[in-house]
């Protein structure tokens, strides 16, 4: 308790992207404490995104962070993102989905933020991102009603996606707004040094900034 008043807790699922780093200053500035989660699913950006996690946490100020390893998300397949011996392209790109990641994230986020007593969960999908079956806003919907009816907590978590209306252009001009350093966010799929320039998460990072007239101070390659 702080005076009168009940702090509001809510787990931010974070990959070190912009949209949830930018979800994330969100949560912040409605007043939330923040306990920040990450997955290790042997993706082939691990390294940078996980900096990248730390680097956003830091800057917020989170309460506690958790990065948990998915060691079986390799047996599964049926993406590029886990196969390190191919790179993402233009005529792959249908295999940059990574099948039902995002009801297994959010069942452990669930899990953490009852055992909590959390309030929320904060989550990054965008209006440009819902060619993804789960990044879609009637796939949020039927989560909150699995949330209500699968859990005992004595109050309902709620399924928090603050950007699902907007564009990843919008998405920017607001996390410039709210202070987030954009350039501690990493978007590739294929690389950790420097950013393809070519899977679909750069092409609409490099596009929404072109449409900010902004300069993206990440590392890119030849484009």
């Amino acid at each position: 308790m702080r005076g009168n008043m009940q702090i509001k807790k809510t787990v931010c699922l974070v990959s070190g992207g912009l949209d949830s780093a930018v979800a994330a200053a969100i949560a912040k500035n409605k007043g939330y404490e923040l306990y920040f989660l990450f997955f290790d699913y042997n993706q082939k950006t691990l390294k940078k995104e996980e900096e990248c996690f730390l680097n956003i946490a830091d800057y917020l100020t989170v309460r506690e962070t958790k990065i948990v390893k998915l060691d079986w998300f390799s047996e599964i397949g049926g993406t590029i993102l886990i196969n390190n011996e191919l790179i993402l392209t233009p005529e792959n790109r249908r295999l940059e989905y990574v099948p039902f990641r995002n009801a297994i994230f959010m069942s452990y986020a669930v899990a953490w933020c009852e055992a909590l007593d959390g309030d929320a969960l904060f989550f990054g999908s965008t209006l440009g991102a819902i060619n993804c079956p789960d990044n879609s806003p009637p796939f949020f919907a039927s989560f909150q009603k699995l949330i209500k009816y699968g859990t005992k907590a004595n109050k309902l978590i709620r399924v928090e996606v603050p950007l699902i209306k907007l564009t990843k252009a919008q998405v920017i001009k607001l996390g410039l707004e709210l202070g987030v350093p954009l350039e501690l966010t990493w978007s590739c799929h294929n690389f950790n040094d420097k950013a393809c320039g070519h899977c679909s998460n750069c092409e609409r990072r490099i596009h929404a900034f072109q449409e900010n007239l902004l300069e993206d101070k990440i590392k890119y390659g030849d484009l």
